[in-house]
Order: C-alpha cells, then structure tokens, then sequence
C-alpha cells in the first residue's frame, strides 16, 4: 500500500501539488464580504449598529438581493440567534421588510434564545432539530457571542477555543457560515476576550458607529479588518437610508470630511493619545487595529509611527507594535512635543 493510499485510508486528505493548485477558488455568500463555509466577526461597541448590520446582511442573504445594491449575495436560508434581541427584532424585522418591499422572508428563521453551544451535547441536539424540519441554512447569525457563551471566560484560550470549535462543528460541519456578532473591549480598540476568537475567524469587520448630538446614529463605518483567504475590502459608509421610519435600514454613503468634525463625530487622536491607547493594551495592537482606534488618517498615521519608532518609543514584535519598556511615562511627554511635526 502507497502512503497516499494509506492516509487516505485513514481519513487524511493528503494532495500532491497539483491536486493543490487545481482546488476551486473561495466562493461567496457575500461577494468579498462572507466566504461560503466561513467563520465571520462582525465586533462593535454597545447600541453601535452593529444587529442592525448583522440583519441586514442576513436578509439580504436569504432573499438573494445585492446589499447596498452593489455586494452580490447567493440565496441560501438564514438561521438567525437573536439572543440579545428578543422580541425586539420583529420590529427590526419589519421596518427591514417595509423598506424592501416584502411580505414575507420565507428563508429566514428566528431563534429568540440563547444557544449555549458549549454545552455538551448541545451542537448535536439544534442539528438533529434542523434535520426534523427539512431546515438546510448557508448561514447562521449569533448575537451576540457573550450570549451564546454560556458559563465560562472569553478570555481564556480554553473557554475561547471551544466556543469556535462548536461553531465550526455546527456551521462548518453542515456546510454553513457563521456571523458572529461580538462587542469590543473596554477601549473600543478590538474585539473582547481571547485572541483566539479572530485567529480562527476567516474574516473580520469591525462597526464604528457616529452619532449625532441626541444620540441617533448618522454613519457606520464598517472596516474588513481581517480576510484570510483574499484582499481586505475597502471601508464601507453606511447611513440611515431617508424612508427608514423606525429601525435602521441602511444605503450607502461617503466618509465624513473635516468640516463633519466637532458634530458628534471624534476627531483624531494626538500622539500622546495614541501611545497612551498603545500602552493600555499588553497584548499590543496590529497597525490597523491601532490606525482605526486612532481615527487618524492612513498617512498621517504612518509618519508618526515611523517617528515613534525612531524614537524608541514603541517596537513591532510577531505583527504587533508595543510600547517600549523604556519609554517615558506618558503623562511626563511635554504637550508642545505632542503638535503636528508631521
């Protein structure tokens, strides 16, 4: 018996290099957006938009319709955990429905309470469930994760890694995706808990939400922080479309410009802000999770990291930038230091 033979035998699917080559390129639920058979993170802060985002994709997916009108999307049933939501996303639901135009979304399905995959046997007994109804989804929503978590702590690795793993044995396991809605943490600059969570994702979008002075959200900016298997999309800008009457339905539009400055929006970080970001998170942040929770500009911010570093004042490690142990206290930095020398 060959050694191909033998792991084949065994369950292993051991390709030569070209059977690798001659493997089909991904496929999309949501072109460029959602992989087919993916895991996604969809992470934002509290009453950030980011249900609002997670529904609309959904639905767009389960009655085929382009979101946006410009990402095309492949018609598949949407398994929808509103955990967090309850009754609430009816409302949702139907001003959704209003706004498109529709009657009834026949390939979406609701599951009002929490589903604690975690728990043994869990995973097992919702597949069993769907199989009864005839229910085959190409995507499954979870909102939130703290919501269907169950007893335990995200930010251990343990906890973390049998949360993605009983999703992927229920998502992947039966040919679905999965869009995991999570917040982030106490600083809005990442998503909450374990690394773990965006190493095993295929894709990652992080929900910024503007909003104006009584509270109402005028822009989301949604950045695709996180695509392992293609190019990261462009930021997306998306405001409430002008006929949404009670719950958010979104259309497109433009980023803020600076005269938007100063009108409910945050303004850029000083370099004393960012080092202080910097150094409140142990574990480091890449260049786009700290560019984005700057709200600096690309190139701006890219002149004064290159000053930072020359400084001495932070160091990069395995993709991540750290303030040096070196570095001054932040609070001692002369503010006349902290002006625009870039």
């Amino acid at each position: 018996m060959s050694l191909t033979d033998f792991l084949d035998d065994a369950g292993f699917n051991l390709l030569s290099t070209k059977g690798l080559l001659s493997l089909p390129p991904p496929t999309w639920l949501m072109d460029k957006l959602i992989p087919e058979n993916g895991l996604v993170g969809l992470y934002g802060a509290p009453s950030g938009g980011k249900s609002f985002v997670a529904l609309d994709w959904a639905m767009s997916i389960s009655e085929g319709i382009p979101w946006l009108g410009r990402f095309k999307t492949k018609q598949a049933p949407v398994i929808y955990i509103a955990a967090e939501g309850g009754r609430g996303i009816q409302k949702r639901a139907r001003e959704w429905m209003r706004a498109h135009d529709k009657s009834d979304l026949p390939a979406m399905y609701w599951l009002l309470s929490p589903l604690y995959v975690r728990e043994e046997g869990m995973v097992e007994a919702f597949i069993e469930e769907l199989e009864k109804r005839d229910v085959f989804p190409g995507l499954v929503v979870f909102d939130t994760l703290s919501r269907s978590f169950g007893n335990g702590d995200e930010n251990s690795s343990a906890d973390m890694g049998h949360f993605i793993d009983s999703v992927m044995r229920l998502a992947v396991g039966r040919h679905m995706s999965a869009l995991i809605v999570h917040h982030t943490n106490a600083t809005g600059a990442r998503e909450r808990g374990h690394s773990a969570f965006r190493g095993n994702l295929d894709a990652m979008f992080s929900c910024i939400a503007e909003k104006n002075g009584d509270g109402r959200i005028v822009r989301i900016t949604l950045a695709n922080d996180k695509q392992k298997d293609d190019v990261e999309a462009d930021a997306i800008y998306v405001a409430p479309a002008e006929s949404s009457t009670g719950s958010l339905v979104f259309e497109e539009t433009t980023p803020p410009d600076k005269k938007e400055r100063g009108q409910g929006i945050p303004g850029a970080m000083r370099k004393l802000d960012m080092l202080a970001l910097l150094g409140s998170h142990s574990e480091g942040l890449t260049w786009k999770e700290w560019q984005m929770a700057s709200q600096v500009d690309k190139d701006r911010f890219s002149r004064r990291l290159r000053k930072l570093k020359s400084d001495g004042e932070i160091f990069n490690e395995n993709g991540r930038y750290f303030v040096t142990p070196a570095t001054r206290d932040l609070v001692d930095i002369d503010p006349e230091d902290d002006e625009e020398d870039d």
